[in-house]
């Protein structure tokens, strides 16, 4: 292993390794190079941390909203003197272009600093007529997981919404690229976020989830990922009954009509297909095209890929980087002979 790299669990308030010491590999999808470590958590690191966060609930929650929200602010705050290092570790795990990764770590800010000045807004209470309101109160623990392809706003997006409404949060973050859940827990210590109220653990994906959810402590599963593994995860929440927001795969088709501005149309559409490889749930997966313009259509949309600079992602030029990981690529190369088989035509590229 070179570079040494280790990125540590957050436990009530401190870093540190698993209580087995066992840790996880990192590898540079560009380089295949094994570079770093991440810590595993057990069983008893979770026990640790839903312990830790239920009892930071009744103070954290109590705390005023605009309190909350100003911790908020001020965490992006900090986060945004740390973008270029960020953007580059966060590079390095996932593959994206740096513009990408200074891009996305940009979002990640918006949306902490969003919640964090609307916390005093969004937990305000309703008025319905002159005798009767409706008083928010924090639902209580939330059990946050989130995905390697865009871990940075993912995070943020768990994190703020939950902290903001005066909820601690135990964050499941994705082991292939842990640095976007270190910086944004970092900044949030750095602010004074009591402990217990965040918590970052990584590990084995179905002995987290199943010890999270199987507490009652849990009040709240949030998930960002594959409808397959959503279903299983709503599946563990209803034993005890948690709240779940689910956010899982889509196939975004996009139709073009007759009338269509092709050269608007092929690039807006290039523009969300390739972005960070084609990795992400805005990409589309199939494109359905009026007859009439379809062969210039494809002639445009075929010319707009073979343009794209694919290289290094720390390379000013390079446009694409790699795929994030080779069970990626090995979907793809079988998505690409499934296609070929059942009789489609590959215009171009096709092969690694």
């Amino acid at each position: 292993m070179s570079g040494g790299i280790k990125y540590n669990l957050f436990i009530n308030g401190a870093w540190r390794s698993g209580c087995t010491a066992a840790d996880l590999a990192l590898i540079n999808p560009a380089t295949e190079e094994d570079f770093g470590r991440v810590a595993a958590a057990s069983a008893s690191d979770l026990d640790e941390a839903l312990q830790a966060a239920q009892e930071s609930y009744l103070g954290w929650s109590r705390r005023p909203a605009i309190e909350r929200g100003e911790l908020l602010i001020r965490a992006a705050r900090i986060l945004e003197t740390k973008v270029e290092v960020a953007a580059a570790a966060l590079s390095r795990e996932q593959g994206k272009t740096m513009s990408e990764a200074r891009g996305e770590y940009a979002r990640a800010i918006e949306t902490l600093e969003w919640n964090g000045s609307h916390a005093a807004e969004l937990c305000a209470a309703i008025p319905l007529s002159e005798k009767r309101i409706i008083v928010p109160e924090p639902a209580g623990v939330v059990a946050a997981f989130t995905p390697w392809n865009y871990p940075a706003i993912l995070n943020a997006r768990k994190l703020s919404a939950a902290l903001a409404a005066g909820c601690p949060v135990i964050l499941k973050a994705a082991e292939e690229t842990p640095s976007a859940g270190v910086y944004i827990v970092e900044a949030l210590q750095e602010v004074g976020i009591p402990s217990g109220v965040v918590n970052l653990v990584f590990g084995n994906p179905p002995m987290i989830s199943e010890r999270l959810l199987g507490s009652p402590a849990v009040r709240v599963l949030t998930f960002t990922g594959s409808t397959p593994v959503g279903k299983q995860l709503a599946k563990l929440a209803a034993e005890n009954l948690q709240r779940c927001v689910l956010e899982l795969g889509g196939h975004s088709p996009v139709v073009v009509f007759e009338d269509a501005n092709i050269s608007k149309a092929v690039s807006a559409i290039s523009e969300y297909k390739f972005e960070c490889a084609g990795q992400s749930c805005n990409a589309p997966s199939r494109i359905l095209v009026a007859r009439p313009i379809y062969q210039a259509f494809l002639a445009k949309l075929v010319e707009a890929a073979e343009n794209i600079r694919v290289g290094a992602p720390d390379d000013s030029e390079t446009e694409m980087g790699p795929m994030a990981n080779v069970r990626r690529v090995a979907a793809m190369e079988r998505l690409t002979r499934d296609a070929v088989d059942r009789g489609a035509k590959v215009e171009t590229g096709g092969a690694r």
